[in-house]
C-alpha cells in the first residue's frame, strides 16, 4: 500500500518461513526456483525478471554464524545477478530481548554482505534499515519501535523499514506519502506527526548509505 501511494504498479512475492535462515532457503530450493521463474505468469507474455530481490537471514546469524550469513548472501546474490535481479541486503536491526546481536555487528555484517555480492562489477544494494532503527531511537528514545517481544517490530517499526526500503528502491523522499500501510495480516496506521519523522529519518539514512541503484529506471507507471 504504501509503494502503491507513488502511484507505481509493484510486483512481489515472498518465501518466508518462521525462524529460516538463509542457508536453510538455499537446501530447501523454493526460494531458488522463483528467482529463476521471474514474474512469470503474473503479467503475461514471457518471463519478466524482479528488478530487486532482497535478502533477510535470520536476525541472530550475523553474530551467532556469520560464516553462513555471508556465504548464503553472496550465493543468493549472485544466483539474483544471473537473472537480471539486484540483490539487496536487509540490514537488520538490533534486538532487545533473548539473544542480542548488537547493532555495530549486524551493520558490518550487511556492508561485508553486499560487499561480496557486489564483486567486481558492482551490482548490489543494502537497505540500511537497522541504522534508520538506531537513528530513530536516537532522536526520540520515546517513540517505540519493537512489538512487546523485543524482537518483531511494532506499526512504527514497521511503517519505518517500509519508507527505507521505499527510499532505496525507488530513489524518492518518501515524504508525503499516506501513513496506512496494509500488509496481507493486519493495517498499519501512524500518526500523521510520527510518520513524517519516520520518513525523514528513512530518507536521510538511505540517502547517507545508497550504494548502487537501477531504480531511476522506473517511471511513474512502474515500468522500466
Amino acid at each position: 500500500m504504501l509503494f502503491r501511494s507513488h502511484k507505481a504498479e509493484v510486483w512481489s512475492t515472498c518465501v518466508a518461513v518462521n525462524g529460516q535462515t538463509l542457508e536453510g532457503h538455499w537446501q530447501t530450493g523454493l526460494a531458488s526456483e522463483v528467482i529463476k521463474n521471474g514474474k512469470t505468469g503474473q503479467i503475461g507474455g514471457g518471463t519478466d525478471w524482479f528488478d530487486f530481490m532482497v535478502l533477510q537471514d535470520q536476525s541472530q546469524w550475523p553474530c551467532a554464524l556469520p560464516a553462513s550469513y555471508l556465504e548464503y548472501n553472496e550465493r543468493f546474490g549472485i544466483l539474483g545477478k544471473e537473472f537480471n535481479s539486484i540483490p539487496m541486503v536487509y540490514q537488520l536491526f538490533e534486538r532487545t530481548s533473548g539473544f542480542i546481536c548488537p547493532q555495530f555487528n549486524l551493520t558490518n555484517a550487511s556492508l561485508d554482505a553486499v560487499k561480496a555480492i557486489q564483486g567486481n562489477e558492482g551490482t548490489g544494494e543494502i537497505s540500511p534499515v537497522g541504522e534508520a532503527w538506531r537513528l530513530a531511537r536516537e532522536r526520540r528514545p520515546s517513540l517505540e519501535l519493537h512489538s512487546p517481544d523485543g524482537n518483531h517490530a511494532n506499526g512504527a517499526g514497521g511503517y519505518l523499514t517500509a519508507c527505507v526500503f521505499y527510499s532505496v528502491i525507488h530513489r524518492s523522499d518518501p515524504k508525503g506519502l499516506t501513513p496506512l500501510i496494509i500488509t496481507s495480516k493486519n493495517k498499519i496506521i501512524v500518526s500523521a506527526e510520527d510518520a513524517l519523522f519516520l520518513q525523514e529519518v528513512a530518507w536521510e539514512t538511505s540517502e547517507k548509505w545508497r550504494k548502487k541503484t537501477r531504480a531511476w529506471f522506473l517511471n511513474d507507471s512502474g515500468v522500466r
